[in-house]
């Protein structure tokens, strides 16, 4: 699988492909991201995110629909992106659909593997980044997420003890 070229498509064409298998696509779907109510960012910052890791995707052959195979977070922010907006896509060949359950398992392993953070150091960096965020650039965090402003707040927001020091 590689990437052909990265296309702005409007996120209402995106959808996940019918052709994962269930067990996988519970096991895509099924994990819980560091912030777990996306409104808390606002719409740039989740256009913003999206870039960053945009959803790999092939173009169906009948429907003029995009179909995910990989970064299904993205998948999952472009849902709250307004139709008037666009994003960006992976854009991909289509694969043989023998091959999606696997493309997409090696997509999530790989990403998982490649930029997952160790889960037991993980409020103190996310702690340590709001500080110096904080004391460099005060108005960063409320610029994209308007609500985690304050300390308790952020760390609630990704389900961390508020008394982290």
């Amino acid at each position: 699988m590689s990437v052909t070229r990265y296309k702005r498509i409007a996120p209402q064409k995106l959808h996940l492909s019918p052709d994962i298998s269930p067990p996988v696509r519970r096991h895509l779907m099924g994990s819980q991201p560091l912030l777990q109510n996306i409104e808390h960012l606002d719409q740039t910052a989740i256009v913003a995110a999206i870039a960053m890791a945009p959803p790999i995707a092939y173009l169906s052959e009948s429907k003029n629909l995009y179909y995910c195979i990989g970064n299904f977070r993205s998948l999952v922010l472009a849902q709250h992106v307004p139709d008037n907006v666009s994003i960006t896509i992976a854009l991909i060949e289509p694969p043989k659909k023998s091959h999606i359950d696997e493309i997409c398992m090696k997509n999530s392993l790989l990403h998982d593997m490649a930029f997952g953070k160790e889960t037991k150091s993980l409020p103190k960096a996310m702690l340590e980044a709001k500080k110096l965020v904080d004391a460099r650039h005060p108005d960063l965090i409320a610029s994209i997420a308007p609500t985690l402003k304050k300390k308790i707040h952020f760390l609630e927001a990704m389900g961390f003890n508020r008394r982290i020091q």
